[in-house]
């Protein structure tokens, strides 16, 4: 799962800005992956769930850490334990999405746009904004840590858990 976790991770630690585009239907990897990204775009067609719960499966690749930061609680607890189907209007209405375009063709045009905007600005400015706002992430996840046999867990962060897994590997080899 670690490859997994980290393939998400990637995504979330680029130092440059990640455009998510959802259209059809988004589930699965999808949404763990448009979670990872820093803005998030739909076509009216998307079709967004958390579906672990409707095929007995838990949702482990950081979506569940991931999602609360952007949507909230109540509405990452609703979409983990209902299952359900979010339109690209609901997406919008909890923040999921910034912008919901009339299809993918529009919604691709729309994301390109959006890029070269971004671009327009220097780029030591806007690889600092992503590091910022990594850092902030990172410093929330932090703050929901908690400590099990005096070693401080985060399962929020992929990085800390990491980092945590690799010093205790280390720790374990230097025993034996």
């Amino acid at each position: 799962i670690f490859p997994l976790q980290d393939a998400m991770t990637c995504v979330e630690k680029c130092s440059k800005p990640v455009i998510c585009c959802f259209h059809g239907y988004s589930i699965g990897a999808a949404l763990d992956l448009g979670s990872a990204c820093d803005i998030r775009l739909a076509s009216e067609d998307a079709r967004i769930s958390l579906r672990e719960a409707a095929v007995s499966f838990i949702a482990d690749v950081g979506v569940l850490q991931r999602l609360p930061h952007i949507v909230g609680q109540g509405i990452t607890r609703e979409m983990a334990y209902t299952a359900k189907f979010i339109d690209a209007k609901r997406a919008k209405e909890v923040s999921l999405v910034n912008t919901v375009y009339p299809d993918k063709e529009s919604l691709l045009k729309g994301a390109e746009s959006l890029a070269m905007e971004i671009a327009q600005w220097a780029p030591l400015a806007v690889h600092m904004l992503t590091l910022s706002f990594g850092i902030t992430l990172l410093s929330e996840r932090i703050q929901n840590s908690w400590t099990v046999t005096g070693v401080t867990v985060t399962m929020a962060s992929m990085a800390i858990f990491e980092m945590v897994y690799i010093t205790f590997r280390a720790a374990r080899a230097e025993a034996s």
